[in-house]
């Protein structure tokens, strides 16, 4: 089931899209004609493969982003963008909030939590610069959760894990784009870590879930079978692909079936500066 929305935006599957970037740009009158831009493009590439607006999700961006652009007025170069990808999110981040994109109930929302953690931090005495860096990645991998729709029960190691090395679109124009240095993905790694042992504190979360569930995504089940079964890898060569193969999931969405040679291609030929050689030969591997 989908919470349920009293906003005077709700659509149904037939929705204006005009009407609704007209709504979006009311709501937002400091939009720029690029973030426009993208939630017009956006609509119209939905529309197109007939993805109702309330389903569209962080996977749909992904394919948004990776498809082989030929929409009328629009240039595939503006999808190479990660200012396009973050307009891009944060349009979606407002169909969320106006209840126009349905999210399932199990969904976690971290973000409500922020404020007391917050507090709780300043109970406990951090310094400011310390107290800022925590909250800062605490509330990033707030709005990363909710837009992956990651269930309360699967937060865990696995979770926290896959949000620290993500190529970032989350929508917080602080924080596109792929030149990400190291000590970042630790950074991200503590914020979370800290939010999340908050959360158990105070009873938000079972003690159990970042330990003993398990937050692999189910499309990596088969491979991870097939790793065991037909290649016969020890168990931290299948961590090390599993943790990879995550990292690219969002952008080749949801269903298995609609994966593309050229959906693959971007991925191994798109990779941040931050990136190793070793782990660039990572991805080429998984991508055969």
């Amino acid at each position: 089931m989908n919470s349920p929305s009293n906003s005077p935006h709700r659509a149904d599957d037939g929705v204006d899209n005009l009407a609704l970037v007209a709504a979006y740009h009311a709501d937002n009158p400091g939009l720029s004609p690029g973030a426009l831009s993208a939630a017009r493009h956006f609509l119209m590439w939905a529309q197109a493969r007939k993805v109702p607006v309330r389903d569209l999700d962080a996977s749909a961006i992904g394919r948004f982003l990776c498809h082989r652009c030929r929409c009328s007025g629009y240039s595939p170069n503006q999808l190479r963008s990660p200012m396009y990808a973050t307009y891009t999110r944060r349009f979606l981040r407002y169909l969320e909030e106006t209840g126009v994109v349905a999210i399932p109930n199990d969904t976690a929302r971290l973000g409500q939590h922020l404020e007391a953690f917050a507090k709780k931090l300043d109970a406990v005495g951090y310094s400011k610069v310390s107290r800022t860096s925590l909250l800062s990645h605490a509330s990033h991998f707030a709005e990363w959760a909710l837009q992956h729709r990651v269930p309360v029960t699967a937060i865990g190691d696995g979770t926290i894990d896959q949000f620290a090395r993500h190529v970032c679109r989350c929508g917080e124009m602080t924080k596109h784009g792929d030149r990400v240095l190291a000590s970042h993905y630790k950074n991200r790694k503590r914020g979370a870590r800290a939010l999340v042992r908050h959360l158990i504190g105070e009873g938000l979360i079972p003690p159990e879930a970042p330990y003993g569930a398990s937050a692999k995504d189910p499309r990596l089940t088969g491979f991870e079978e097939w790793l065991r079964r037909e290649r016969g890898v020890t168990s931290e060569t299948v961590r090390r692909y599993l943790n990879e193969a995550g990292r690219w999931l969002d952008r080749l969405g949801s269903t298995p079936k609609d994966y593309s040679a050229a959906s693959i291609r971007s991925i191994v030929l798109d990779q941040g500066e931050e990136r190793s050689r070793s782990s660039v030969r990572m991805t080429k591997t998984l991508s055969r």
